[in-house]
């Protein structure tokens, strides 16, 4: 279907870090179209599942990871979903969406 956003996590093995660990990004893909932006999570290799785009293992850090991950692809589908209805998808704009953080309201006191 051309007209879904594709998500792929990958780990950007050439910025390793001293400690092992490699930042986690994630691709946005819409009509040949794509954007990237790093996770904020830092894994070690040999525990990330390259078919499965998810951390092995039981350990709380990598369910934590693999959750965060799962709720990712669900806000993409909701984002995208809204937007392909106004026709106005700009993957940009919707990277922008996922990773905004609360900003608090302004008062006068």
């Amino acid at each position: 279907m051309a007209n879904k956003i594709k998500v792929l996590f990958w780990l950007h093995r050439s910025k390793m870090n001293k400690e092992g660990l490699v930042p986690l990004i994630v691709r946005l893909t819409y009509q040949k179209q794509r954007t990237e932006k790093a996770t904020g999570f830092y894994v070690i290799p040999d525990q990330w599942n390259i078919t499965k785009q998810r951390l092995k293992g039981t350990k709380t850090e990598s369910n934590k990871v693999n959750l965060w991950l799962d709720s990712l692809i669900t806000k993409v589908n909701t984002i995208s979903s809204s937007e392909v209805i106004n026709t106005n998808l700009h993957l940009p704009a919707i990277m922008d969406m996922l990773f905004a953080k609360p900003s608090a309201e302004p008062t006068l006191l």
